[in-house]
């Protein structure tokens, strides 16, 4: 940490504070790409499952899918990107593409590539 400034030190230990829920100064390595992300870091998948952080988070949680995203920010997305869209146009779009949103707002992200991929021709 010697490169980093005092400032960033107490960003990098507030993120980490967010997600250290048992209060032991530890944090499920499942969070660690969130956690990176939330101080404007941008690793991939790869790059998280180089490192080790990502099998060991898909071990340790079998039930969780890491290809998940969430629907809203799949939202704004869509509405932001390239010729803007209004909400109301982009919405049959992804009623007829995405399944539905889990409890917290997370959708698995590979249906929703190929529903909208298909017919696509390589």
């Amino acid at each position: 940490m010697a490169d980093l400034s005092a400032r960033d030190v107490e960003k990098v230990k507030f993120a980490f504070s967010i997600y250290d829920f048992e209060g032991n100064d530890t944090m499920d390595a499942f969070y660690m790409g969130e956690c990176l992300r939330a101080l404007n870091l941008n690793p991939t998948l790869a790059v998280l499952e180089k490192v080790g952080i990502l099998a060991t988070s898909t071990s340790s949680s079998p039930l969780v899918s890491v290809r998940r995203m969430m629907y809203a920010e799949l939202e704004h997305i869509l509405i932001s990107l390239g010729e803007r869209l209004e909400k109301e146009e982009l919405l049959p779009v992804l009623t007829e593409c995405c399944p539905p949103e889990d409890d917290e707002g997370f959708i698995p992200y590979e249906p929703f590539l190929k529903k909208l991929c298909d017919g696509v021709r390589p």
